[in-house]
């Protein structure tokens, strides 16, 4: 359980924090995160977070990312938010 998240960045920042976690337990050896938040993918990508774009309040989460085993920096893309969204299936 992650602690409350005061702006949509930290809540995206800690859904990737938890992907990676998940992707580290599962021993999955292929992995690629996907979000919609264009500032976060940068912010990770960089490498450096004292350079990161973003605000100050998602940096530990950016090195609790950057340090999990599961995590690569060319592993992480942005994806245009249109395509994220529920889709409901009807079965007849």
């Amino acid at each position: 359980m992650s602690p409350p998240a005061s702006s949509p960045l930290q809540a995206e920042a800690y859904a990737l924090e938890l992907a990676t976690k998940l992707a580290e337990i599962l021993q999955l050896q292929v992995t690629r995160f996907y979000s919609d938040y264009s500032v976060l993918v940068s912010a990770v990508a960089t490498g450096n977070i004292s350079t990161a774009p973003g605000h100050w309040m998602i940096r530990p989460i950016l090195a609790r990312i950057q340090a999990n085993s599961s995590f690569q920096v060319n592993k992480v893309a942005h994806i245009d938010r249109s395509f994220n969204e529920k889709h409901i299936i009807k079965l007849d």
